[in-house]
């Protein structure tokens, strides 16, 4: 059911509007100032504010210019017995979705609440729908990133998409067998493909040498877990702290 906040300071305007809302089918809430309405918002959540504008303390448009600056889910109209077109200009500035004059009609009211819902609720689903199409893309592009630094150290030593991919999907697997979460799993599928972006510090008469490694070699090659650590590590991002992890302990026995 929709919730709405009626804000008056005129006891009989306050009760008939609260009734005609909720003969319609609407949950509504009353205030007899700006106080109340603060008190109510602090506790629930309106899909709309109905305000006065003349009233004994703090007026209405600064208590819509409340409304919208810290309540931005909820929509605010403005009923009041004041047909100044200057204070109808303000509300509408600061982004008040309509300015009702008293004495009004039956009609008028619900119409403008229903509209006004109406546009709101289109409007935050698109605004829900940009930000999860932006989560999404942002995310896609993250991943690509990671996959091509991946690679470009892996095609260093003569390694393939595939095997990065093939590696991905083992290592999601098996913390999949461990019961991790959905998303931690996520996180490992993504950023276990940086175990080897250290590779890009080793030197290349080491990493493409054909045959057995020197002792002096090897502990070179070695050093390519700590390189990637270095290159991964401090950061806020919870994906390459994992990768972090990852490319510092990928080549850890058992038993350390």
């Amino acid at each position: 059911m929709t919730r709405l906040l009626v804000v008056d300071d005129e006891d009989l305007i306050r009760r008939m509007l609260g009734r005609l809302l909720a003969r319609h089918g609407y949950d509504v809430t009353l205030a007899a100032n700006s106080v109340e309405a603060r008190e109510q918002l602090s506790q629930d959540e309106f899909a709309m504010v109905l305000s006065d504008v003349n009233m004994p303390g703090e007026s209405g448009i600064d208590l819509v210019r409340y409304v919208l600056e810290n309540h931005p889910e909820t929509a605010a109209v403005m009923v009041t017995s004041v047909d100044d077109p200057e204070i109808a200009n303000v509300a509408l500035e600061i982004g008040a979705y309509g300015y009702i004059i008293k004495p009004f009609e039956t009609n008028e009211i619900l119409i403008n609440v229903e509209q006004t819902v109406a546009e709101r609720t289109t409007e935050l689903r698109a605004t829900v729908a940009k930000l999860e199409e932006t989560s999404t893309e942002l995310r896609q592009s993250h991943e690509e990133t990671i996959n091509r630094l991946a690679l470009a150290a892996e095609f260093r030593s003569d390694e393939t998409a595939y095997h990065i991919n093939r590696m991905s999907l083992y290592c999601e697997l098996i913390t999949r067998r461990l019961g991790w979460s959905e998303e931690r799993c996520d996180q490992m599928r993504i950023a276990s493909p940086m175990h080897d972006i250290g590779k890009i510090g080793t030197p290349d008469n080491i990493l493409m040498k054909r045959g057995k490694l020197t002792t002096e070699e090897f502990e070179v090659m070695k050093k390519h877990a700590e390189v990637g650590f270095r290159i991964l590590h401090g950061t806020t991002s919870d994906m390459l702290q994992l990768a972090a992890t990852i490319a510092r302990t990928h080549h850890e026995k058992f038993d350390g």
